[in-house]
């Protein structure tokens, strides 16, 4: 088991590590200055999505007798913990750790980095993983994809769940960076907002800050 967990450990580094952490250090360019909750956001989605993979490849050791590579695959298919709402939480915990070093950066070269990243996982789950698995492990295997979606929501014929919720990080992003509310450092929200003025035809924006 110990030899398990530190091939594990070593394909984490490799690549995970270099998917979820590394790639996108490398194609942000520079980073905003966010109020401090948008950076504690964007950290706590991070981790959320670091503890969704750890847990994943700690079954994939321990329950599956296997790791996360695919050379060395769990030899029992792991249907027991996250495994029981979607059949692909690893991919989903490294997505969530690259969405969050978007919000923490505020930077839309990572979240086009998502994009590419997921339609990758996308195209190497249809193509290669389940028609392996259904090779491996039969009806076994045609049995748990009847009553466990491939990503969060169960779709007819194409998986519109993972689209809907990069569409919600991109629209995520984009309102806490460009949207009608302005971020700044200092943790400070600045809102910006308009009223009537008395004897004037016209409106004039007002501002209001909140400190966090």
């Amino acid at each position: 088991m110990l030899w398990r967990l530190f091939k594990t450990a070593i394909f984490s580094i490799v690549a995970p590590g270099t998917v979820g952490v590394l790639g996108p250090q490398w194609v942000r360019n520079g980073a905003m200055e966010l109020a401090l909750v948008v950076r504690v956001l964007g950290l706590a989605w991070f981790l959320i999505g670091v503890a969704i993979y750890l847990w994943c490849a700690w079954d994939f050791a321990v329950k599956g007798l296997g790791t996360p590579a695919p050379s060395d695959a769990p030899c029992s298919l792991v249907v027991k913990g996250l495994y029981r709402y979607t059949r692909n939480p690893m991919y989903l915990g490294v997505s969530s750790m690259i969405l969050g070093q978007a919000i923490y950066y505020g930077s839309f070269s990572i979240v086009v980095y998502l994009l590419a990243i997921v339609l990758g996982f996308n195209l190497f789950v249809r193509f290669y993983e389940e028609p392996t698995l259904c090779r491996l492990f039969g009806e076994q295997y045609d049995e748990y994809c009847r009553k466990v979606p491939r990503w969060l929501l169960r779709v007819a014929s194409r998986d519109l769940g993972a689209l809907v919720l990069l569409a919600l990080g991109v629209f995520l992003v984009h309102t806490l960076t460009n949207g009608p509310y302005g971020f700044h450092r200092d943790g400070l929200l600045t809102m910006s907002i308009t009223r009537n003025l008395p004897g004037r035809g016209r409106s004039s924006p007002k501002h209001f800050r909140y400190y966090g």
